[in-house]
C-alpha cells in the first residue's frame, strides 16, 4: 500500500489528448491502469510498478518539458530526473542526475524509454518507462515533480515540488 503527501482530485479538462495538425497520433490507452497518482500546480503524474521499472505518465499545462525525479532524501541534489517533452511533433526523453543546485547532466547509461508523447495548444503529455526508485518501508522515497515553460533541458522549472512516497 502507498500513501502520498499530496491531495488528489479529478483530472483537469486540459489533460485530454486530442490531435492537432502535424501532431503524432494521440497516446493510446495504457496497457494496464495506473495505480498511483500525485499532483502539483499545473501537473499530474500517474504511474504503475512493473517489476524493476515504473511506467509513468506526466501531464502538464505547458508546451515545455515535464519531469519525474527520484531521490532518497528531500533534496534536489542527487536526484535522478526523467525528462519528457515534445517539440514539432517529435517526442523525447532524457535521464539526468543533479550534481549541485541548478546543475544537472545526462546519465551515460540511461534506462529511460519514451513510450509516447502528445501535445496540444493547452499542454504536454508524455509516457515513460523509468527505473523504479529504491523504496524501503522505514523511509520511503521522494519524488520530484516539475515542469518548464520551454522544451530545452537547461531551462529552469516554472514549478517544482517534492512529494514523499511511503510503502506500508
Amino acid at each position: 500500500m502507498w500513501w502520498f503527501a499530496v491531495l488528489t482530485m479529478a483530472p483537469p479538462a486540459w489533460a485530454s489528448c486530442s490531435n492537432i495538425p502535424g501532431d503524432a497520433p494521440r497516446l493510446p490507452a495504457p496497457k494496464a491502469p495506473f495505480e498511483h497518482e500525485a499532483r502539483i500546480e499545473g501537473m499530474v503524474a500517474r504511474w504503475r510498478v512493473e517489476e524493476t521499472t515504473w511506467v509513468v505518465q506526466l501531464e502538464a499545462k505547458t508546451r515545455g518539458w515535464v519531469v519525474l525525479g527520484t531521490n532518497q532524501v528531500n533534496d534536489i541534489v542527487g536526484a535522478n530526473l526523467f525528462f519528457g517533452w515534445q517539440t514539432d511533433g517529435v517526442g523525447g526523453a532524457a535521464h539526468h542526475i543533479v550534481n549541485a543546485p541548478g546543475r544537472h547532466g545526462p546519465v551515460a547509461r540511461s534506462e529511460v524509454a519514451l513510450l509516447g508523447s502528445h501535445q496540444t495548444a493547452e499542454g504536454t503529455t508524455v509516457r515513460l518507462r523509468v527505473p523504479a526508485p529504491t523504496l524501503d518501508k522505514a523511509h520511503g522515497a521522494w519524488l520530484v515533480l516539475a515542469w518548464s515553460q520551454a522544451p530545452e533541458l537547461d531551462h529552469h522549472s516554472a514549478v517544482r515540488r517534492h512529494v514523499h512516497v511511503q510503502m506500508e
